[in-house]
């Protein structure tokens, strides 16, 4: 629930009396009780994640390890990678990210850092999304088992990421082809029907 950026949790349970809290399902040290009225509470999750951060570390992990290191890794300092990135991430590295733009189709930050670092987004990942850093092309991996992480190189940066539907364009184009055959065949038989 960290990961995904859940903040708040509502309970319903019967047996709880108003102002009381359920530690052990919500232990004190992680949650807030921060509204209670016989039966519902709500939960503040004092340990949700930003929707998207910079870390200076990676691990390396598909499938089933992937997901498996997503209960035992400090999700806030290392993110777990399905590939091995080709520039250096450098783990003394420290910066910030803004948000500049979010639309369905793209994303924009900036980022400011003082070594390259990686760029995690709460995003489920999907081939099709593509993404650029100051114009040039830059891959996207997938990051924490399910979402988007890439490499930020030093300095101050703008990050483009941009959904490219690769199979519905081919789709168009078979269709814009098929559509124009359709066309030639009805003229060429209406030349034959005279």
């Amino acid at each position: 629930m960290n990961l995904l950026g859940v903040k708040y949790i509502v309970q319903h349970d019967e047996g709880i009396q108003d102002g009381n809290s359920d530690t052990n399902i919500f232990p004190e040290d992680n949650y807030l009780l921060v509204w209670s009225q016989s039966p519902w509470q709500i939960y503040e999750n004092k340990q949700v994640l930003p929707r998207y951060f910079l870390v200076n570390s990676f691990t390396l992990a598909k499938g089933q390890k992937a997901l498996d290191t997503l209960y035992t890794a400090d999700l806030a300092t290392t993110v777990i990678l399905n590939a091995q990135p080709q520039q250096k991430v450098d783990a003394n590295a420290t910066g910030h990210v803004q948000l500049l733009s979010y639309n369905t189709q793209s994303i924009d930050f900036t980022t400011n850092t003082t070594g390259p670092m990686i760029l995690f987004l709460s995003d489920t990942y999907f081939p099709s999304w593509k993404a650029k850093v100051d114009g040039k092309e830059t891959p996207i991996f997938l990051a924490d088992y399910a979402f988007r992480g890439l490499v930020v190189p030093k300095g101050m940066h703008t990050v483009h990421m941009y959904y490219k539907p690769q199979y519905f364009m081919i789709g168009l184009i078979i269709a814009g082809v098929s559509f124009v055959v359709f066309l030639l065949s009805l003229l060429v038989l209406k030349k034959y029907e005279k």
